[in-house]
């Protein structure tokens, strides 16, 4: 079985937004540090990939590099998959139950106060749907209300608040010279595994020709702003360089540390 490389990329989704970089606001670290990887934990990361090779320095098998994204102030990504969608529904479910009873009570006894600013305040507690440019620069009705880092609904009155749930920064492309050198091979896969709503970025890796290569993430960040009051997702495409070292060595037999061949009968 191939080498399951995983490189994991933490953003200051905020602050890369203000600052309008992702440098010094991404911290990348991969599965692979006691196999040579370098800078762990940093903006520098150096990810090592060992290949094998046959005895005659054919490639054995291609190592696969799976690259993972979370925001700093995003929700764990271990969530599943429709956490926010179905904290989204339950919230408008009670708050429309409970405005049902009171408009109820209300029609029966208008004159009843408590029973209006029950509905009142029932109507204050539904969340907030945000708006996001669409492809056509036109705004629309996001789908899912917004949630603060502790996964409750925000309402109206708290759209001020700091720990508001930004949307997770997305990879959209892997290039660069690692890419153009037939080093990797990038592909988006599907999954149902939360990370990115089930999207995530992939690569095959050729270890016939070692050396450091570069390549590019295109990364999606995302914003919550307002205009003219308006609570909208906001995004800007940036990228970031990081570093891949290729190695080959000998295949060798896991259970003997020999080379390749017939295992020994006992």
């Amino acid at each position: 079985m191939a080498q399951q490389i995983t490189v994991y990329v933490l953003i200051d989704s905020v602050a890369a937004f203000e600052a309008n970089r992702l440098e010094g606001n991404i911290y990348l670290m991969d599965n692979l540090r006691t196999e040579g990887s370098k800078n762990q934990g940093t903006g520098q990361l150096v990810t090592a990939i060992n290949g094998t090779a046959w005895s005659n320095g054919t490639q054995a098998n291609e190592p696969l590099l799976n690259w993972l994204v979370a925001g700093l102030s995003s929700l764990p990504v271990t969530l599943p998959r429709n956490y926010q969608l179905d904290r989204s529904r339950e919230s408008e479910r009670v708050a429309l139950d409970a405005m049902r009873l009171d408009a109820r009570a209300l029609k029966s006894d208008p004159g009843a106060e408590n029973v209006r600013d029950g509905l009142i305040r029932a109507a204050a507690a539904l969340g907030v749907h945000p708006r996001f440019e669409n492809e056509h620069g036109e705004l629309e009705r996001h789908a899912l209300q917004l949630l603060d880092l502790r996964g409750e609904v925000v309402p109206e009155a708290d759209l001020e608040a700091d720990d508001i749930h930004q949307l997770p920064p997305i990879i959209t492309d892997i290039t660069g010279e690692a890419v153009d050198e037939g080093i990797l091979y990038p592909a988006q896969y599907g999954t149902p595994v939360p990370i990115n709503a089930g999207w995530y970025w992939s690569a095959t890796a050729s270890t016939q020709r070692p050396g450091v290569y570069s390549y590019t993430m295109h990364i999606k960040v995302y914003k919550l702003i307002f205009a003219g009051g308006q609570p909208i997702w906001q995004d800007k495409d940036m990228t970031y360089d990081s570093q891949i070292q290729v190695r080959s060595r000998q295949m060798v037999n896991g259970f003997t540390g020999g080379g390749t061949g017939l295992l020994p009968i006992c």
